[in-house]
């Protein structure tokens, strides 16, 4: 029979025997993980040694909050059992990424230094360690917020930065052109696996066009013509599928 032996942070965690060459360990908690097998019962230095392997689950991104010019508070989905995240982020389009580890297992870090009127790619990655080793799990998929323009706009809930802009309550979405003459395109910065309804209203609060529920990431570059639209002022919001209103953005139409 063939004897396995699973360390978890080079400890002995488990041990199986069988007349198998496929043995499954289940069930396990976070951890850094590697395995030794015999072929003669473990009775002694003829093993063969698997690469080590950290078992930590992938946190999910949720819009970050609280954006103003030079700060920001990111959030995500809490990863049970882990020591501390390590969040990083970076300005759109560079390399260079800065790391913030929480104190503790925690769902949110709230960043600030950060540049005003720049786009910010950010991804969260859950922490645990044991015996002076770490186990870091995969990071999340890459989200994106935009910082206000103006450092007055810090500490104000809605981070509105105007309607000449276009750019909208959580920095989320931007309309251009603005104002729109013959369309304008949806910039929409979408959370994982977000699902949501984009609904163009007047000033009379009457709907004018609705992009019926669709995934927030197919939002993004959505292009839309205004010839059947009157001349006038307009609001995008944004709904999720719970009915929230995720963003919304000020749309003038010149034409």
């Amino acid at each position: 029979p063939y004897t396995v032996k699973l360390y978890r942070y080079n400890v002995l965690y488990a041990t199986k025997t069988a007349k198998v060459k496929n043995i499954t360990f289940d069930s396990l908690p976070v951890g850094s993980y590697y395995a030794k097998a015999w072929g003669d019962g473990a009775t002694g230095n003829a093993f063969g040694k698997s690469k080590t392997v950290n078992v930590v689950p992938i946190p999910g991104t949720l819009p970050a909050t609280a954006i103003g010019a030079t700060k920001a508070t990111l959030h995500w989905t809490l990863v049970s059992c882990a020591k501390f995240d390590s969040i990083y982020y970076r300005v759109h389009g560079t390399t260079t990424w800065t790391q913030k580890n929480t104190v503790g297992n925690k769902d949110s870090l709230a960043i600030t230094g950060l540049t005003a009127s720049t786009t910010y790619d950010w991804q969260v990655a859950a922490v645990d360690s044991a015996n002076g080793i770490i186990a870091r799990g995969p990071f999340s998929p890459i989200a994106m917020f935009i910082t206000t323009t103006t450092p007055l706009a810090n500490g104000n809930s809605d981070n509105s930065t105007g309607a000449a802009t276009g750019t909208s309550f959580n920095n989320r979405i931007t309309v251009l052109p603005n104002p729109a003459v013959n369309y304008f395109v949806i910039k929409y910065f979408a959370s994982v696996h977000e699902k949501v309804t984009a609904t163009l209203i007047d000033v009379n609060g009457k709907a004018v066009w609705n992009s019926g529920l669709i995934d927030g990431v197919s939002l993004d570059g959505r292009r839309v013509r205004v010839d059947q639209f009157a001349k006038g002022i307009f609001y995008l919001k944004i709904i999720n599928e719970n009915g929230e209103l995720m963003a919304t953005a000020k749309l003038v139409i010149a034409k």
